[in-house]
């Protein structure tokens, strides 16, 4: 039996996408204001636009495709700095995924993200843990955005020369390096379908360990413990 494909429209630029390509968030929460705050930096969206997104204050689907702009803009900036992103590997997935620590954002990017973010509201306060995690998800998400890396193995460095159908942003911000978008249009494949919320894709803050383990002593296996140690800063 053949699944009919759901179109559904997009929030922010209105394109209907098949149901599978869209993520559904609320429009205030630290993803999507760090995902609006990025659009906006990079010429992609007005600020007007992703005031009305924000101020909605509810649950609203949002082209993946914006997702991976954002997190390809962002890339470009590191790539530029000549900054490498690591990468581990997923043994549920058998594929390596990559990520970035939070002293590998550069500080000029984020104090741009969070000034565009108090243009949207003045109130607005975000993190750069906040961004390291929005990227983080961004790579966990999307294949498509390790097919821009070069390299294998713990550590990639950046593509910078475009695919011939990528889609290019000229105008950049001021203070921003590159500021380009390298990611041809999104098409889902390979990447898991099921999303119902874009929620923030971070390290969550542990409880207080229990003293008597601490004071034992804990079998791991090797491979297990260099991956912890991938994450160490």
């Amino acid at each position: 039996m053949v699944k009919r494909i759901v179109k559904r429209a997009c929030f922010l630029c209105g394109k209907r996408v098949d149901d599978r390509l869209l993520c559904l968030t609320i429009t205030k929460s630290q993803p999507t204001v760090i995902l609006l705050s990025s659009l906006v930096l990079f010429n992609v969206t007005d600020l007007e636009e992703a005031k009305r997104c924000y101020e909605i204050n509810a649950k609203r689907r949002f082209c993946d495709q914006h997702y991976i702009d954002a997190a390809n803009f962002m890339i470009s900036e590191l790539a530029c700095l000549g900054i490498r992103i690591a990468s581990y590997t997923d043994h549920s997935r058998e594929e390596l995924v990559s990520y970035v620590n939070e002293k590998d954002i550069p500080l000029h990017l984020f104090d741009s993200i969070q000034a565009t973010a108090r243009k949207i509201d003045e109130n607005l306060e975000i993190s750069v843990r906040k961004v390291r995690d929005f990227l983080n998800g961004c790579f966990y998400r999307y294949s498509i955005l390790r097919s821009t890396m070069n390299g294998a193995g713990s550590q990639q460095e950046i593509v910078t020369s475009l695919p011939n159908n990528a889609r290019v942003v000229d105008e950049k911000p001021v203070g921003l390096l590159c500021g380009t978008s390298s990611t041809p249009e999104y098409t889902g494949e390979n990447d898991q379908s099921d999303k119902v919320e874009s929620a923030d894709y971070a390290i969550e803050e542990l409880e207080e360990t229990d003293p008597d383990i601490l004071e034992g002593i804990i079998a791991v296996k090797g491979d297990r413990l260099l991956l912890l140690f991938r994450f160490c800063p």
